[in-house]
């Protein structure tokens, strides 16, 4: 009898150190913040391909590129990012980014707030 309470006893404080370490380790992982990342950069603006900024921005201009023979992603960015500097350059307007989606009709350049 003895020792059935005694591994009755075992059983439910290694249950709760278990329960214990899990919520500690789920509520340590729920305040890290997974909403930054790192993208990349191309003459000294932040090209976002596929995904937005989580930081607050305003539209700069909308803008179209055309590349006739692209052979690398990289190529395509570049060629964005210099058409980009160029009508920012005509408009007079300052712009920190791009955002570039497959499927739009344009790309956009952005200015964080």
């Amino acid at each position: 009898m003895k020792k059935s309470i005694t591994f009755f006893v075992a059983g439910l404080l290694i249950t709760g150190l278990f329960a214990f370490s899990t919520t500690t380790y789920q509520r340590s992982f729920d305040q890290t913040d997974k909403g930054l990342v790192r993208v990349e950069k191309k003459s000294g603006k932040y090209v976002f391909l596929e995904c937005e900024p989580v930081g607050d921005y305003e539209i700069a201009f909308n803008f179209v590129t055309r590349v006739s023979n692209v052979s690398q992603p990289g190529d395509f960015t570049f060629a964005a990012i210099e058409k980009a500097i160029k009508i920012g350059e005509r408009k007079k307007k300052e712009f920190d980014g791009i955002i570039i989606k497959t499927g739009a009709r344009e790309d956009i350049a952005i200015k964080f707030k």
